[in-house]
């Protein structure tokens, strides 16, 4: 196996993986926000920093 050819599949092997933890994180996150969602409609889960309906974020 030739020099160039080790770099290049060095290369796009970090790349797939930087990209197969992006969309790993972006499952995760929106998992997170409707756990959140589905636990304030329950009223278990209050944020103290931020109101729905004040304008002051």
């Amino acid at each position: 196996m030739s020099e160039t050819t080790l770099f290049l599949l060095i290369t796009l092997f970090i790349v797939f993986i930087i990209y197969a933890v992006h969309v790993y994180d972006k499952i995760l996150v929106k998992r997170i926000n409707e756990h959140e969602e589905k636990l304030e409609k329950k009223g278990i889960l209050k944020r103290h920093y931020y109101k729905k309906d004040n304008d002051n974020r």
